[in-house]
């Protein structure tokens, strides 16, 4: 039976694996020039099985598959709802071409890679057409040591954008070596090893265009690393000083590191659910598989903040410019404006990188890794490729950890992990033929029990009180200036300081981008210990300013029922400390149930994290139901790249929650 099913798959999806022979060791693939070889050239491992090749059969000894992703193309074009669904990108890239003035300088905003310069181009010449499939895909680069070099200076600000006719040219330099020798002398000079493989597709984009960086292993990984070791002073590569001297480590010593580790632990209930895997003590589990996603928040969330009273003013500010930088261009949608001032922050943070860091001394060239380099050029690839976001690793890393998560044979996992992904793209084809069998489209839009449609996004989610009860006497006052404004005839005759109301509260409202706010009613009968903090928002305030409160509940008031929140604003930020650091620090100080507001509940924009500027030790997490505090400072965090979902779980957890 298990025959005929897999049977039955292969005709209907026409998703067939595609086996050959490989080295034991993984040196190489016996196809092509290499497939009459039975013995590897660079190992010396036999290709063979000895015992079946003793009975005559040659069985190899190891097989990698392939997946054509052309049957799972065509898949999807024989779904009238999908095909629909393909012709997105070429429709959306002929209006760009259309409302784009010839002549112009680059798009007003940039989103997706719709928005790539050169992918533009070949629509625009009729190299893709409205039915060809742009298909993208990952693979690994290996970085070889070409030597050190010797050029003078060169500012970064003259730099141009990565040249197609350069490399070209550069390429057929280096293949015109006639020799080892000189070959070896032509790659140190032109910075190449050989032509790329993608040279033998027939339309790609322009190669070097065709490679943009990684910004999930360059921002999460690479820049975080490089700054922890300097910081911490365990950088390696000086001969002739000391890196826990160096005036910019500041978490050399032990005691304040460990102190640094415990600030971030005790930060973690501060974070929304949706902000993943929350950073943990990074003193402790640093070695202990700290996620690219912890290295995000910890770097760009936490520590412009944390690290102003620790880090020289100059070190700081060059923090705050590289941060600022990479928010910007971690965003889904990136205005000119906004490049612009990516280009300048990435610009100055890589200048003053130098200047501090390496000052001009030998023995800190060690510190001027290549990915500080690659930050200056990130503005350039966003006009060339498109939303940078859109085209990092994260979809594929999830991928991997979704399929490593289902390996049963552990004798031979990647075998199993092959088939495992056989499986999947089989099962992928299977949904695109016939969308009711995806039970996530099928869950897309089915609302929890109990749960409230408010129209444009926004969702009144349980719980919900049993019955309507009376409120607070500085509750019932903001309530009545509410309806006085929407509603007066329900405050005719009556005065503020004595008006009287019930309301029967909601906890939690789901959001447009598909995130749930909660509430204090319901998030206060967990101690702090226990919390994932999801009811400070930002919203839009009466006079248009916006605002970040905390949400004490939800609730539909008023003849009309009208949604809506009873929030306690936080303090204004400080200004001047948010434009110092280059817009990264926006704090607040919490002032308690002063100055309640009602708002509509569509007035709320976000859920962000308010993260106590000092995380004192004495505070018992596991007795503190206030969970804020009078007068004391928040700093906002934000989940860089939030929007986009092709990276993320399809909602925020607490929509699986049912209360």
């Amino acid at each position: 039976m298990l025959l005929q099913v897999k049977k039955a798959m292969e005709e209907l999806t026409g998703v067939i694996e595609h086996k050959e022979d490989m080295c034991l060791n993984g040196c190489l693939g016996y196809t092509g020039p290499y497939s009459h070889l039975e013995q590897c050239p660079k190992c010396g491992e036999e290709r063979y099985c000895p015992v079946k090749l003793h009975t005559g059969k040659k069985v190899g000894r190891q097989q990698f598959s392939t997946m054509p992703p052309g049957p799972q193309v065509q898949a999807v074009l024989r779904s009238a709802e999908l095909s629909m669904d393909m012709s997105w990108l070429h429709q959306t890239a002929i209006e760009i071409i259309a409302k784009t003035p010839a002549g112009a300088d680059g798009l007003s905003e940039y989103f997706d890679i719709v928005s790539s310069s050169e992918l533009l181009a070949l629509i625009a010449d009729g190299t893709i057409g409205p039915h060809d499939t742009v298909l993208m895909f990952s693979i690994d680069a290996l970085l070889q040591a070409l030597g050190a070099s010797d050029h003078p200076d060169i500012p970064t600000a003259s730099l141009g954008r990565p040249s197609t006719v350069q490399y070209h040219n550069h390429l057929q330099i280096l293949l015109s070596a006639s020799n080892d020798a000189q070959y070896k002398r032509l790659r140190r000079a032109t910075g190449l090893c050989k032509p790329s493989i993608l040279s033998g597709l027939s339309r790609t984009l322009p190669i070097p265009h065709l490679f943009p960086v990684d910004i999930m292993h360059l921002g999460c990984l690479n820049i975080p690393d490089l700054y922890l070791n300097l910081w911490r002073g365990t950088i390696k590569g000086a001969t002739r000083s000391d890196p826990r001297a160096k005036s910019y480590a500041v978490l050399a010593d032990e005691d304040e590191w460990m102190a640094h580790g415990r600030e971030v632990e005790r930060a973690m209930p501060y974070l929304p659910g949706f902000f993943d895997r929350p950073p943990r003590n990074i003193a402790e589990k640093v070695n202990s598989g700290y996620k690219a996603i912890e290295y995000k928040t910890w770097f760009y969330g936490y520590l412009p903040a944390r690290l102003r009273a620790r880090l020289g003013r100059e070190h700081w500010l060059q923090l705050c410019s590289l941060v600022r930088g990479m928010m910007l261009i971690w965003s889904e949608v990136i205005l000119k404006a906004d490049l612009h001032e990516a280009r300048e922050r990435l610009s100055y943070a890589v200048e003053k990188h130098e200047e501090l860091y390496y000052a001009r001394d030998i023995d800190n060239l060690h510190v001027v890794r290549p990915c500080i380099h690659l930050l200056w050029h990130l503005p350039d690839l966003v006009v060339l490729i498109g939303a940078l976001i859109v085209v990092s690793q994260f979809p594929m890393e999830r991928h991997i950890g979704d399929l490593g998560g289902q390996i049963r044979l552990h004798s031979n996992p990647y075998a199993n992990l092959s088939h495992r992904a056989f499986r999947r793209c089989q099962e992928n084809a299977i949904k695109a033929l016939h969308p009711p069998l995806d039970r996530m489209r099928r869950k897309h839009g089915v609302l929890p029990r109990g749960a409230l449609d408010l129209g444009d996004g926004y969702v009144l989610l349980r719980a919900m009180d049993r019955t309507s009860r009376p409120v607070p006497s500085a509750e019932a006052a903001t309530i009545y200036d509410y309806l006085l404004m929407h509603e007066p005839v329900l405050c005719a005759g009556q005065e503020r300081h004595s008006f009287r109301y019930k309301v029967r509260k909601w906890g939690r409202v789901r959001l447009p981008n598909e995130t749930v706010a909660r509430s204090a009613w319901k998030e206060q009968a967990k101690p702090l210990s226990r919390a994932r903090i999801a009811r400070c928002v930002k919203f839009a305030s009466s006079d248009g300013r916006v605002e970040i409160g905390e949400v004490l509940y939800y609730a539909r008031i008023g003849d009309s029922h009208h949604p809506v929140a009873v929030v306690a604003p936080f303090a204004s930020r400080n200004e001047e400390l948010y434009l110092d650091s280059f817009r990264t620090v926006q704090s607040h100080r919490y002032q308690g149930h002063q100055g309640l507001v009602v708002i509509q509940v569509k007035a709320i924009l976000s859920v962000v994290a308010m993260v106590p500027e000092d995380t004192l030790e004495s505070v018992d997490l596991h007795n503190d139901y206030s969970h804020f505090h009078s007068g004391k400072a928040y700093f906002v965090v934000e989940k860089m790249g939030f929007e986009v979902k092709i990276w993320r779980q399809p909602s925020d957890p607490e929509m699986d929650v049912d209360e």
